[in-house]
């Protein structure tokens, strides 16, 4: 293939190419902590003022709100099911005479794509994102990593070297040599991404939780109440003390006078108001996340298929983000390195155009309803594995 397709293929030579310390933005930067709080609506409002301020921008707070969402565990979760869909997929990189280029898909398979990618995917949730590469040895670049969202201000394409820095003129342009070797923004730069939508929700829902947990301890445990005639103070205080220290096989030593009563609560479902208002909160981040409520156990078959083709619908809008960010602005950036040669090249995903599995199987099911006839070949090569027709008689014949 490679002599027929001469003029389409060129020789990888391994390249090598160190980076100057002066060209690493994330060395340049005076990393501070960021401090977690608790967060409120009023909170989230100042913060997303600060960040859509026009005069000057400042996200710091808001992905420091961020950062406390990201511990929510059903917001994790959803997550890491739409960037898997999308990791977890093959590609390759296509000739110009539409032939795969072996070679080139190889230099991809490494871990820093990978990473780049993970880093892409990340615009959606956290808005733009700045991705600095390492050097390069052996066609391959050592390391790859994201500035940090805080530090960021991609309405003046800067890096602030300090958190809260208000001077321009120390801020890094990462547009401008040498940093622009090194570096690729992805996403739009006054994009904020969906973690700010779902943070109002993510606030509700922590509040929902401490009010639930104060809720347990005042109708969860029945009420200790002791009952005295004894006006003595020592004693008084040797009958608080037992109600005090009540817990797992508790005790007490009582005068004859003395009593304790177990006051049981008679709600049983005060649980169901906190319940109920925790699922709405979940429902409403699979819904913005993902499109869809997956996972659902309570849901028809009928629905769940409905989910995810929805779902696939997500997938599919993100893989061409994804490739419009790898034929646009890496492989113009490789070749630049000379990692790739300058040809006529497009990055790829395996059935990329093509209909999911069910939605092909449901599309070929009701156009035969309808008195269509399939070739056989035709749909093995739309659902992706061999099918054959089967004889009808056949069935009958093992029916009697």
């Amino acid at each position: 293939m490679k002599d027929i397709n001469n003029r389409f293929y060129k020789k990888i030579e391994n390249i090598d190419e160190p980076k100057s310390s002066r060209a690493s933005i994330s060395k340049k930067i005076d990393a501070s902590q960021l401090y977690r709080a608790s967060q409120d609506i009023r909170k989230w409002r100042a913060a997303l003022s600060c960040a859509e301020n026009i005069q000057y921008p400042q996200r710091t707070e808001l992905i420091k709100i961020h950062r406390d969402s990201l511990l929510d565990a059903h917001l994790l979760a959803q997550i890491k099911i739409r960037k898997n869909s999308i990791l977890s997929q093959k590609f390759f990189i296509e000739n110009e005479n539409k032939t795969k280029n072996d070679e080139l898909t190889e230099l991809l398979k490494t871990e820093w794509f990978q990473s780049f990618v993970d880093i892409s995917l990340n615009s959606i949730f956290f808005g733009f994102e700045l991705v600095e590469f390492g050097p390069i040895v052996e066609n391959s670049f050592t390391s790859i990593c994201s500035i940090k969202e805080e530090y960021v201000v991609p309405e003046w394409s800067i890096v602030k070297k300090s958190l809260y820095s208000q001077n321009k003129k120390l801020d890094i342009n990462f547009t401008k040599s040498p940093h622009n070797k090194w570096t690729i923004g992805i996403g739009s730069k006054d994009d904020l991404g969906l973690l700010n939508s779902a943070a109002p929700i993510l606030i509700r829902k922590k509040s929902v939780y401490d009010n639930w947990s104060s809720a347990a301890q005042v109708f969860g445990m029945p009420l200790r109440v002791g009952r005295t005639s004894i006006t003595d103070p020592e004693r008084k205080k040797q009958l608080e003390l037992s109600l005090k220290n009540m817990g797992a096989a508790s005790w007490a030593i009582l005068d004859n006078d003395d009593s304790i009563e177990m006051i049981q609560s008679s709600k049983s479902d005060i649980y169901l108001i906190y319940q109920k208002m925790i699922e709405l909160c979940n429902q409403e981040i699979s819904k913005l996340i993902n499109g869809v409520i997956l996972g659902d156990e309570k849901s028809f078959v009928g629905s769940s298929m409905v989910s995810e083709r929805l779902h696939s619908h997500f997938s599919l809008s993100d893989k061409r983000m994804i490739v419009n960010i790898v034929n646009n602005q890496l492989i113009p950036f490789l070749k630049m390195h000379k990692i790739f040669p300058e040809q006529n090249v497009q990055f790829k995903y395996d059935y990329d155009d093509r209909s999911t599995i069910q939605e092909a199987v449901d599309t070929i099911d009701k156009l035969t309803t309808a008195g269509y006839v399939f070739n056989n070949e035709q749909v093995s090569s739309k659902i992706g594995f061999t099918v054959e027709k089967k004889d009808i008689n056949e069935n009958n014949n093992l029916n009697d």
